[in-house]
């Protein structure tokens, strides 16, 4: 336990989009590495442009597990895709407009049915944002498959 919690930890956030339906979100991303190297933080953003399902089916076998996932545009294969994906021991996963879009509302239904019925490997909460009208919920999940509660982590960064 020790020699874990002394590991370094280099966190890195992976953007990935295809840019083509809003060039705006694009120069948007641009702008944001662009600050990122400014401020010495390029190796902390990686920006990647295309489509998740190839970016996610190419990625090497050594790839580091996801501390935090954000899914904006949640559907159940994107899901099922990338939470194999999750740290295993408290690794987050954000789905994006739950509550509201129906196909969105039928996989948080599931993920609830699934963690009531048996053992499960994660936790689920939904956060409605009243104020908005659209998009405006999202379901936290926390995999706990590996989770070890007697252990309190604080990494050192890399």
């Amino acid at each position: 336990m020790i020699d874990r919690a002394e590991a370094l930890y280099k966190p890195t956030l992976h953007c990935i989009d295809i840019f083509d339906t809003d060039r705006s979100h694009y120069d948007e991303a641009l702008a944001f590495a662009s600050t990122a190297k400014e401020l010495g933080l390029q190796d902390v953003l990686k920006l990647h442009t295309g489509d998740w399902h190839e970016w996610e089916r190419a990625l090497p076998a050594d790839f580091p597990a996801i501390d935090f996932l954000w899914i904006d545009g949640t559907n159940p294969g994107t899901f099922q895709q990338f939470w194999p994906r999750v740290r295993a021991d408290g690794g987050l996963c954000m789905l994006h407009s739950t509550l509201n879009n129906h196909a969105n509302w039928q996989l948080i239904c599931e993920l609830k049915n699934r963690q009531a019925s048996s053992f499960s490997d994660f936790e689920l909460v939904s956060l409605l944002e009243p104020h908005k009208w659209q998009q405006n919920s999202c379901t936290l999940l926390r995999k706990t498959s590996a989770y070890d509660p007697s252990e309190i982590i604080v990494r050192r960064k890399a």
